[in-house]
């Protein structure tokens, strides 16, 4: 179930649309927030494109979590999710409430 933020838990992970008039700039805002973050790196995509995917490595073990923001033409939507494993323990839901609540 959608929580206020627009956050939908999913198997491994959890995605989120954030409704804007300028995705473009938010997902600038959203990339600039995500590359601040500790161990976060870009993998592929830009701003231009309106597509970026980050790794976000866990602190302890280091295990990578894929998070994946486009620009549309009605928000941004966002999709966090691990990349091994079968749970996550609520960090990709806890991860996106965070940046969506900066954003």
């Amino acid at each position: 179930m959608p929580t206020a933020s627009g956050i939908v838990d999913e198997p491994g992970g959890a995605r989120g649309f954030l409704p804007m008039a300028d995705a473009g700039a938010g997902l600038d805002r959203l990339a600039a927030l995500v590359e601040a973050t500790p161990r976060a790196t870009r993998l592929a995509g830009s701003v231009d494109e309106g597509r970026i995917t980050w790794v976000v490595r866990s602190a302890v073990w280091g295990f990578p979590d894929y998070v994946t923001a486009e620009a549309g033409p009605e928000g941004l939507a966002v999709w966090s999710r691990l990349r091994y494993g079968r749970s996550d323990l609520g960090m990709n839901r806890a991860r996106l409430e965070a940046w969506f609540a900066r954003l």
